[in-house]
């Protein structure tokens, strides 16, 4: 076989429809994980529970519980009674702007109010007793349960996404666009259309609508897994598209950035530890800038070859920890952290729920014997 042939071949299955050959306990961890994840963040905030326990799990362990959880947990307050600054899917103009249909001057702005979501009696009210939730809330906890087991992927997946989405656009309505949250939504996302296109695949809507089939939940994860590649290589086209070759050569005045990030810090809340470290990582990548250049275009190549991780557990592991580890990278120099994005790396990159499951499958094993 000639080179061109294998090049052809292996571009064939790269971008090949049909999804890899994931277990039925590791398809299962994937959509436990995304459950728990969501349930913290709309149904009921775990951190006040686990602070119940600084008792019993001493301070340290406590601290970093509560550490990662803030991280984790992104939605949990979304009372906003307006959205001034209408974005995402509070918004058809943007989408209809984003395609070019009509001229800008010609395209009026056509609102979705989601304020409703902020409403205590309908969505975001209620305790910690599953009784005092309103309708929606309650409707959201029974459909994560369904997604969980596979009950109607299509109607449960497609109102998680709903909501996760919806709630999204609400906040970034508010005039601070972000996308901390998006390559959560883009996986629950890729989850629904995963299942609508096996549907219509099948012809058949048995593995969507009703129950969900080992075939269809392959098919889920795997447009998920798509999802999340494609929100990595749309944001380094971008960086290319936006600054040229300039995001090479110029990236050493990232300096400039790391000092005002620590000058926020510093004022916005007088905590000086921020400030001392921008400091010395300003000044570091004065003194090294070629040692800046090569880091940070190491991490735009992994972010345009993030696609490669949909061809095996091998590239998938490969592909992940170089993106973890881009994230950590960042996160020193910037002082931000990315636990949303490590979180998806690693249940769909990063073959941990296949780690787990061999584990879950030799204990049972040898459990029997």
């Amino acid at each position: 076989m000639t080179i061109l042939n294998r090049v052809i071949e292996f571009l064939k299955t790269l971008f090949r429809i049909s999804p890899r050959n994931e277990g039925r306990v590791e398809l299962a961890i994937v959509r436990i994980a995304i459950a728990l994840l969501l349930a913290n963040n709309f149904l009921f905030d775990v951190r006040p529970v686990v602070e119940s326990q600084r008792g019993l799990l001493g301070d340290a362990v406590t601290n970093q519980s509560i550490e990662v959880l803030d991280g984790l947990t992104f939605f949990f307050k979304y009372d906003y009674d307006e959205q001034p600054h209408p974005e995402g899917m509070t918004s058809l103009w943007g989408v209809r702007n984003l395609w070019g249909l009509l001229p800008e001057s010609k395209v009026l702005p056509i609102n979705i109010p989601l304020q409703f979501l902020a409403d205590p009696e309908i969505f975001s009210g209620g305790g910690t007793h599953v009784s005092e939730w309103p309708f929606m809330k309650l409707l959201f906890a029974v459909m994560l349960v369904f997604f969980c087991f596979g009950v109607s992927p299509v109607v449960s997946c497609g109102y998680i996404a709903f909501i996760v989405i919806a709630v999204g656009s609400l906040r970034n309505s508010q005039g601070n666009t972000h996308h901390g949250t998006q390559i959560v939504a883009m996986a629950v996302l890729g989850h629904w259309l995963g299942y609508i296109w096996y549907a219509w695949r099948q012809r058949s809507w048995k593995g969507a609508v009703t129950m969900a089939t080992q075939a269809s939940q392959r098919t889920s994860f795997f447009a998920a897994q798509q999802m999340a590649a494609a929100a990595y290589v749309v944001a380094g086209a971008t960086k290319l598209l936006r600054s040229g070759f300039a995001w090479f050569s110029e990236s050493p005045n990232i300096a400039i950035q790391v000092l005002k990030i620590g000058n926020q810090h510093y004022y916005g809340d007088g905590d000086k530890a921020p400030f001392d470290h921008a400091q010395k990582v300003a000044a570091v990548i004065s003194a090294y800038p070629h040692i800046t250049q090569l880091m940070l275009g190491v991490g735009l190549f992994a972010e345009l070859l993030a696609f490669f991780a949909l061809y095996n557990k091998k590239l998938g592991l490969t592909v992940g920890l170089s993106l973890v580890a881009m994230h950590l990278f960042v996160g020193y120099l910037m002082q931000l952290t990315f636990p949303l994005n490590n979180f998806i790396l690693l249940f769909y990159f990063i073959p941990l729920p296949f780690a787990l499951s061999r584990v879950f499958t030799l204990r049972s094993k040898s459990g029997n014997c």
